[in-house]
C-alpha cells in the first residue's frame, strides 16, 4: 500500500503525549458547539481559560488560525489572574496548532515557555510533559538525538510521579526513533517496556497496538512466527474493545504477512476483511471519512495480491491466471476513484502505475499509454506537494527568524540614533579643539628634547616592568603547583591506610561469615570509591552532585562496617541545580570523616550526621551543614590522648590550606566556621561544621 505522509506519522507520536480532546464518539462540529455553549456560561475564570484552551486543540487539525486565536485569549485571561498552571496549558494549546502547520521552532518556543513556568511551580507531571513535547518537536525536526533526550528526561518524571500510561507513551516515541535509525532491536525493547507498562496499568487498547507495532517490528527483521505471535494478540485485543478500525490494520498487517510467503489466499482474505470491516465503519459519523480514504489502500492492497498471483511462478493454468488480472484491475480500479474522491493523490498515482502495467499485459497499449501519461502527472504532483511542504516549513522557519530579529529593531534604531548624536558632538569638539592641537603641536617640537633625552630611561622602565611581569608569572607558575600539591595530598589523606585496612578488615569479615553477597557489594562499593576519588582529583572542580554522590558512597561503606552506630541524612534545598554548580573536590569528606570517628566511634550507641544545603536569600553563597550528635571536640580530644590507636585526620589541615590558596587565587572568601554544640544542661552534644563557598 501507497506508505502514510511524514506528517501522519509524526501525529501519531503528538497523540500519544499531548492532551487532546477525546472526541471520536461525536462529530466535531457538535463538540465545538457544546463547548461555546459552556463558554458562554462559564462562572469562574479558571473553567472558561481551561474551556477555551479545549477550543484551540479541537481546531489545531481542522483551522489551525482559529485554534491559535482561541489559545491567544486563553492565555491573555490566564496572565491577567496569575493562573500559571493554566498559562502552561495554554502553551501546549498554541505549540499543538504551530506544529500542525510544521513551525517546528515556534511549536518548541512555546513548549520551552511552559517548561519554564512549569519547573517555578514544581509540578513534576507538567514538567515531563514539556520536556515530552519538546522532544516531539525535536523528532519533527530531525534531530534524533535531541529528541531521545528530551523523551529520557520525561520518562524520569514521569517515573517519579508514576504516570505509567505517560511513560508507556514516552518509550513507543523513543522506539519511533530507533525504528527510524533501524535499531530495530533498540527499537524492541523500548516497546517492550511501553507494553509491559500498558500490563501493569490495565490499558487494553494501548497493550493491543504496542503488540501490533512490535509484530511489524519482527516482520521487518523476517522474524515471522514472532510476528504473527504479536498480531494475533493484537488483533484478540481490538476485538474485545470491538474496535474496527485498528482490527483492519491488524488484518492489513496480517495479509502483508501472508504475502511475504506466498500465501496469496490467505493475504487476500486478510484485506478483504480489513475491507469489510472498514464499510461497516463507513456510516459512523466520527469515522466515516476516514473509513471511505482507507478503503482506498485495501483495495489496493488486495489488487496487489491478485497481480502478485498471477505473475507467481508455480504452475497456475493460464485461464487462472487470466482471472487473477482481472480482479486486480478491478481492485486497483476501486481504489482509483475511491482516492479521486477523497483527493489521495499517492494512492491514485499507485493505481494508475498498476493499471497501466495490466494494459500492458493484456495487450492495451494505447489505454496503457494513455493511463502511464495520467500516473506520471500524479507522482509529479506527490512529489511537488512534497517539495511544498518542505518550502513551507523552511520559510516558516525564516519567517519566524525574521520576525524575532524585528522586536529588537526599535532598541538597535534607538541606539544608532543616540550614535549619530555623539558622533555630531565629537565631530563639533573636534572642530573647537582645531586650533588648540597646532598649539599642541608646536610644543611636542619643543618637548621632543625632552622626549628624546627621557628615551633610555623608558627603555630602562619597560626593561623592569618585563623583569617584574616575568617575576609575577613564576609566582603564578609556583601558586598553582602549590595548589596541585595541596590537592594531592589532601587525595591521599582521603585513602589513608586506616581507612583502607578497615575496607579489607570489614571485606575479610564477611567472607569468613561466608556472606559473599555483602562482600561483594562491598567490594563494588570500595572500588567505586577510589575510582570517583581520582577522577576528582583529576579536576580543579567538580559539580556538586558529583562531591554528593562521592559523600553517599563514603557513607553507605561506612555504615555497611559501623551497622546500627552510623546514621545519616541528607537535605539538599529544591532551589539548588547540583548538576551546574561547581564546588573543589574533596572538600566536604574528610569533615564528616572527623565526625564519625572523633564524634561518633566514641559513643557507645553510636549517633547520626545530617549533610545540609542551601544556599544565602540572595543565592549568592552555597552554605553546606555537617552537624553530628557525637561527644564533641574536647572529649574526643581526650580520649585521643589516652588511645594507643589514634586515628589522625590530616584532610582537616590539608582543608584549611586548600581553602587559604583558593581565596587568594579566585578572590573569593570561602569561609569553614567549627561549632561545639550542647544541650540545655550545657553538657557536649555535637560537633557543627559550616561551610561557606560563593557560587561561581
Amino acid at each position: 500500500m501507497p506508505g502514510k505522509s511524514v506528517k501522519q506519522v509524526f501525529s501519531i507520536a503528538l497523540i500519544l503525549l499531548l492532551p487532546v480532546l477525546a472526541v471520536a464518539q461525536l462529530p466535531k462540529q457538535k463538540t465545538i458547539n457544546s463547548l461555546l455553549f459552556l463558554i458562554s456560561k462559564a462562572r469562574t475564570d479558571t473553567g472558561k481559560i481551561m474551556l477555551l484552551n479545549k477550543m484551540a486543540f479541537i481546531y489545531h487539525d481542522i483551522d489551525i488560525k482559529k485554534g491559535i486565536d482561541f489559545a491567544n485569549q486563553a492565555l491573555k485571561m490566564a496572565r491577567k489572574i496569575g493562573y500559571k498552571k493554566g498559562i502552561v496549558k495554554v502553551y501546549y494549546g498554541l505549540g499543538a496548532n504551530y506544529w500542525a502547520q510544521y513551525d517546528f521552532i515556534r511549536a518548541q518556543d512555546n513548549y520551552g515557555s511552559a517548561l519554564k513556568i512549569a519547573e517555578e511551580l514544581g509540578d513534576k507531571t507538567l514538567i515531563a510533559k514539556s520536556f515530552a513535547n519538546i522532544g516531539i518537536c525535536y523528532e519533527a525536526e530531525n534531530n534524533l538525538p535531541k529528541a531521545i533526550t528530551y523523551y529520557k528526561k520525561a520518562l524520569v518524571f514521569f517515573s517519579e510521579t508514576g504516570d505509567k500510561d505517560e511513560m508507556a507513551g514516552c518509550f513507543s516515541n523513543i522506539a519511533n526513533i530507533y525504528l527510524r535509525q533501524i535499531k530495530y532491536e533498540s527499537a524492541l525493547n523500548a516497546l517492550q517496556q511501553s507494553l509491559q507498562l500498558s500490563k501493569e496499568t490495565g490499558n487494553k487498547r494501548a497493550s493491543a497496538q504496542y503488540n501490533w507495532r512490535i509484530g511489524l517490528i519482527y516482520s521487518s527483521i523476517r522474524s515471522f512466527n514472532m510476528s504473527f505471535k504479536y498480531f494475533e494478540i493484537s488483533l484478540r485485543l481490538f476485538q474485545k474493545l470491538n474496535d474496527d478500525e485498528d482490527m483492519a490494520d491488524v488484518l492489513v498487517s496480517l495479509g502483508d504477512l501472508y504475502l511475504k510467503f506466498n500465501n496469496y489466499p490467505q493475504a487476500i482474505l486478510q484485506y478483504d476483511d480489513a475491507l469489510q470491516l472498514s464499510k461497516e465503519n463507513k456510516g459512523n459519523t466520527a469515522k466515516g471519512t476516514a473509513a471511505t480514504g482507507t478503503q482506498a489502500d485495501f483495495y489496493y492492497a488486495i489488487g496487489e495480491a491478485y497481480f502478485e498471483w498471477a505473475g507467481y511462478n508455480n504452475g497456475l493454468p493460464v485461464a487462472a491466471k487470466v482471472r487473477y488480472i482481472q480482479l486486480a484491475s478491478k481492485n486497483f480500479q476501486n481504489a482509483l476513484s475511491l482516492a479521486k474522491s477523497k483527493g489521495y493523490k499517492e494512492t491514485i498515482a499507485a493505481s494508475l502505475k498498476k493499471l497501466s502495467d495490466i494494459q500492458m499485459i493484456q495487450g492495451h497499449f494505447a489505454n496503457a499509454l494513455k493511463t502511464y501519461k495520467a500516473y506520471i502527472i500524479y507522482r509529479d504532483s506527490v512529489n511537488n506537494l512534497a517539495k511544498d511542504e518542505e518550502y513551507k516549513r523552511h520559510e516558516l522557519t525564516f519567517e519566524y527568524a525574521k520576525r524575532a530579529d524585528s522586536l529588537n529593531y526599535a532598541e538597535i534604531l534607538q541606539k544608532t540614533e543616540m550614535q549619530q548624536v555623539k558622533t555630531l558632538s565629537a565631530n563639533k569638539l573636534r572642530q573647537r579643539s582645531l586650533y588648540a592641537i597646532v598649539i599642541i603641536v608646536i610644543l611636542s617640537l619643543i618637548v621632543s628634547y625632552f622626549v628624546f633625552r627621557n628615551r633610555l630611561q623608558k627603555l630602562s622602565f619597560k626593561s623592569q616592568l618585563g623583569k617584574e611581569k616575568a617575576e609575577a608569572e613564576l609566582k603564578q607558575a609556583l601558586f598553582e603547583n602549590k595548589l596541585n600539591d595541596l590537592t594531592l595530598a589532601s587525595l591521599k589523606s582521603q585513602m589513608n591506610p586506616h581507612f583502607i585496612f578497615n575496607c579489607l578488615n570489614s571485606i575479610k569479615f564477611y567472607v569468613e561469615k561466608n556472606d559473599t553477597d555483602a562482600a561483594s557489594l562491598y567490594i563494588t562499593k570500595f572500588s567505586k570509591l577510589i575510582r570517583n576519588i581520582l577522577d576528582s582529583a583529576r579536576s580543579e572542580k567538580v559539580t556538586l552532585a558529583e562531591e554528593v554522590e562521592l559523600i553517599k558512597l563514603y557513607l553507605e561503606m561506612e555504615y555497611m562496617r559501623l551497622k546500627e552506630k552510623l546514621h545519616y541524612t541528607f537535605e539538599v534545598a529544591q532551589n539548588i541545580d547540583i548538576e551546574f554548580i561547581e564546588v573543589p573536590p574533596l572538600l566536604i569528606q574528610p569533615y564528616i570523616e572527623n565526625a564519625i570517628w572523633h564524634g561518633l566511634m566514641n559513643k557507645e550507641s553510636g549517633g547520626a550526621i545530617n549533610l545540609s544545603i542551601k544556599t544565602t536569600p540572595d543565592e549568592k553563597y552555597l552554605i553546606i551543614g555537617i552537624t553530628d550528635d557525637g561527644i564533641g571536640r574536647k572529649k574526643a580530644a581526650e580520649l585521643k590522648k589516652k588511645s594507643i590507636f589514634q586515628h589522625i585526620s590530616h584532610g582537616m589541615k590539608l582543608n584549611n590550606e586548600r581553602i587559604e590558596i583558593i581565596n587568594a587565587k579566585y578572590k573569593t572568601n570561602t569561609e569553614v566556621v567549627i561549632t561545639d554544640l550542647s544541650d540545655a544542661d550545657n553538657n557536649p552534644c555535637g560537633t557543627s561544621v559550616t561551610i561557606k563557598l560563593l557560587i561561581q
